[in-house]
């Protein structure tokens, strides 16, 4: 079985107005889990097989990743689709990442049709 390589490092530019660019800068070869502390928010999540989304909007989203930009922590931010939730299942390393991120939006319309299901719905794709 090969290592998976799913973390990347982020590099991040804070400009004075407020506006921030992201960038990727690499992949991490080997798999290491780095768990942060958690936020200082409540998280109202819903699982779907065994993955915890966040029920956020995109606004909700951006003000969190904001947040974290603005901290000097470490974060793992996550957008989960359907294909990426059904492979964290045969996945064990995958399933801790998503299971420990900061936050896990829902990326596909499967997502929201699962999260509705679940009669915990979220307000749209993120």
């Amino acid at each position: 079985m090969r290592e998976p390589a799913y973390q990347v490092n982020v590099g991040r530019n804070v400009r004075e107005n407020g506006d921030f660019d992201v960038r990727f800068v690499g992949k991490i070869r080997k798999h290491r889990m780095m768990v942060t502390s958690t936020t200082a928010f409540d998280r109202e999540r819903v699982s779907i097989l065994g993955v915890p989304v966040d029920r956020v909007s995109m606004e909700e989203a951006m003000k969190r990743i904001i947040g974290f930009l603005a901290g000097s922590e470490p974060r793992i931010v996550v957008t989960a689709d359907s294909s990426g939730i059904v492979q964290a299942r045969d996945d064990q390393a995958y399933m801790e990442i998503l299971q420990h991120a900061d936050l896990v939006t829902p990326d596909s319309y499967g997502v929201v049709w699962a999260a509705r299901k679940r009669g915990k719905p979220v307000a749209g794709r993120v």
